[in-house]
């Protein structure tokens, strides 16, 4: 019991903190090592234990050797590579962490955990738009503030009279979470009530991401959750609720959205996207099997001086570091993580659509940073439970 409130305690964390580091102390790490020897506890006690420990140790051995990499190459950084390194391993360990512990009769208390921790999060958001109005204050200055107090750069946009831009850790599972809580509600055992007070704020959430894809994922995943969930009243619901609100702060929403697609903005944004993927193409071309190392990077583009090694064109950027064997080995972590959960013999339709969910947030790579961090592990552990579910037709006369 106490190791299975300890990972619920992290999987929260993973969501809400934006780093381990809290006051100088990682606690991130403090939690994640138990939970690690414990999962590998549960891990013995399956069929085929010991070829999963070779697997394992053969994907440590594979990446720690990319890092090693890194001090054959002219622009080597040992601290560079060991970061890199650590966003891999924490990344594909979170993942085997939440398959370890979610076991058949925990599927439907890890999604509800991911939903409402990614809805606090889109209240706190709601919060820092509120301080920041009745003090008079931007909400940039308010992001500064919490960027300082964990030593993060956290997004951060002015918009004026609209409010501004609040970038989260959280935010790369707010497709996923609203799609569970539209097609799963019921099944999940979310109230009428607390589902409407949940999807607010997580549309609001979504809205003050200010980014383009996860804007489109979004209706992706609204518009697979009315075609393969549950059918009830909440569903007439939530359209009626979303024009009435769409109406209502219609001139707000559509000022936010005009302003995110106004031709400076967006060419200011693919501008440097461009810029990168030119450069990340001969940084790919230097090195293209086995790349250039972990935590290595084009001289010519540095992104930030803290990770040189994070772009916006993600993929691109681990094609470059580990090479075509490197991202061929991804993918088999990737089909061999994912292939028990994807049996396509029930409910055909419904996995289908947790699929493409899976295929956006890869393809969510190529447009930002995305993939290779603590919080992406819980979004890809949420997807992976969501396969294994299937929604329940139930008609709720109480909804």
């Amino acid at each position: 019991m106490f190791m299975r409130n300890l990972f619920y305690i992290y999987v929260v964390m993973l969501i809400l903190l934006p780093t381990g580091s809290v006051f100088g102390v990682n606690i991130k790490m403090l939690v994640f090592l138990p939970l690690f020897f414990g999962a590998a506890r549960l891990a013995t006690r399956e069929e085929k234990a010991l070829n999963a420990v070779s697997w394992s140790l053969f994907i440590f051995s594979a990446f720690f050797a990319w890092a090693f990499l890194l001090l054959f190459q002219p622009f080597n950084d040992p601290a560079m590579a060991f970061s890199q390194l650590k966003d891999v391993i924490t990344t594909l360990a979170g993942c085997w962490i939440i398959r370890q512990f979610v076991g058949s009769e925990e599927n439907e208390k890890f999604i509800r955990v991911c939903i409402f921790a990614v809805a606090f999060a889109g209240f706190l958001k709601v919060f820092i738009f509120g301080y920041a109005f009745v003090a008079g204050i931007p909400v940039s200055t308010i992001v500064e503030g919490i960027s300082k107090q964990f030593g993060v750069t956290l997004m951060s946009l002015d918009l004026g009279d609209v409010g501004g831009r609040i970038s989260f850790v959280s935010d790369t599972l707010l497709p996923s979470c609203i799609f569970a809580l539209l097609c799963l509600r019921t099944r999940l055992g979310i109230t009428a009530f607390q589902a409407s007070v949940a999807l607010i704020l997580l549309l609001i959430s979504d809205l003050s991401t200010f980014a383009r894809f996860t804007w489109g994922f979004t209706v992706v995943a609204i518009a697979l959750a009315f075609l393969v969930g549950q059918k009830d009243r909440m569903h007439k619901w939530v359209i009626a609720a979303c024009v009435a609100m769409v109406g209502y702060f219609s001139q707000t929403i559509f000022a936010i959205i005009a302003f995110r697609f106004s031709a400076d903005l967006v060419s200011s944004s693919d501008d440097v996207r461009i810029w990168q993927i030119k450069a990340l193409k001969e940084f790919f071309w230097d090195a293209p099997f086995f790349g250039n190392g972990l935590g290595s990077h084009p001289l010519n583009l540095i992104r930030a001086e803290k990770t040189p090694y994070l772009y916006e064109v993600e993929i691109m950027a681990v094609a470059g570091q580990v090479g075509l064997i490197g991202l061929v080995l991804f993918l088999v972590i990737l089909f061999n993580y994912y292939r028990k959960s994807f049996n396509f013999s029930n409910n055909t339709r419904y996995q289908l659509a947790v699929l493409i969910l899976l295929l956006c947030s890869l393809a969510n790579g190529f447009f930002n940073p995305s993939l290779l961090f603590s919080a992406a592990a819980v979004n890809f552990g949420m997807l992976f439970v969501l396969a294994s579910l299937n929604p329940k037709p139930v008609w709720s006369a109480d909804l």
